[in-house]
């Protein structure tokens, strides 16, 4: 168990929440409201996007990251904003 187990929610930073598909594990950190318990939506403060199984070369992965990025990302906002 991680060191964060441990900590109250109330006194929380961020939290990160994420998203697998079956090519690409994404990690979205926002700041984290510990009064209302809840992340703060529009304070994204990091975002990890991971490669899971490459079936594409280098070179087009390089060109498409910047797009699956945003593309991606706003999938998750979308579906995390709709379950709160």
């Amino acid at each position: 168990m991680s060191d964060c187990h441990w900590v109250r929610p109330t006194a929380l930073d961020f939290m990160g929440y994420s998203m697998r598909t079956d090519t690409h594990r994404l990690v979205q950190w926002m700041r984290w409201d510990g009064d209302r318990l809840q992340p703060e939506w529009d304070q994204i403060v990091g975002l990890e996007l991971y490669l899971l199984r490459s079936t594409i070369n280098s070179e087009t992965a390089e060109m498409s990251s910047s797009y699956c990025k945003q593309k991606i990302t706003r999938r998750v906002y979308q579906h995390y904003t709709e379950q709160v």
